[in-house]
């Protein structure tokens, strides 16, 4: 639990991570009650346990981040633990990955994703999988002036990244290539 203005959400976010758990905030103290009924109650909805998502890259194809993710990442592989996961709930998981030059293909980028998780209800390990089709872009292409929903997306989460790191060094310049990201791109993207 973070609580007032001055909590670390970094550290949060690593120990909730590291733990399988989630991290809220909670402005004034006297707010923390209502904020542990609410997350222990979500307890009782948990469906799947021990939730991993991996995804193996073909050949020229590399990962380059894993958004909201500090670990070291194997280039050729995705691996992230969830953790647990609520009924109805939902995980947005946003990666960047790059085409190489050992790629032979100029199609489509297959991805292979796999979701394992024990399933509460029957007490077994489960496996789904699916495969992602990714649209490259041709050589000289650019985005689109008013992308869709996972670019647009992608692009807040760069900017919200950015703003963390201004704040926390006090540089200037990023701090205003951030504003100036705020004000281009702000208006499209809402």
């Amino acid at each position: 639990v973070g609580l007032g203005t001055e909590y670390n959400e970094q550290l949060l976010a690593r120990m909730a991570q590291a733990g399988g758990g989630r991290y809220i905030y909670v402005a004034e103290p006297d707010k923390i009650p209502a904020a542990f009924e609410k997350e222990l109650g979500a307890l009782l909805d948990v469906v799947a346990q021990n939730t991993k998502l991996q995804m193996q890259l073909p050949l020229g194809v590399e990962l380059l981040q894993v958004f909201g993710q500090e670990k070291a990442l194997k280039p050729e592989k995705l691996e992230l633990q969830l953790g647990d996961m609520t009924s109805g709930e939902e995980r947005v998981v946003l990666v960047k990955v790059r085409a190489t030059s050992a790629r032979k293909s100029t199609g489509p980028i297959e991805l292979n994703a796999r979701l394992t998780y024990d399933d509460i209800a029957d007490a077994q390990r489960r496996e789904l999988e699916q495969t992602v089709s990714i649209k490259q872009l041709a050589a000289g292409a650019t985005v689109a002036a008013k992308p869709g929903p996972v670019l647009a997306y992608a692009e807040l989460v760069q900017a919200v990244d950015k703003i963390a790191l201004a704040v926390h060094g006090m540089d200037r310049k990023l701090a205003a290539e951030v504003l100036e990201i705020r004000r281009r791109r702000y208006p499209v993207l809402k």
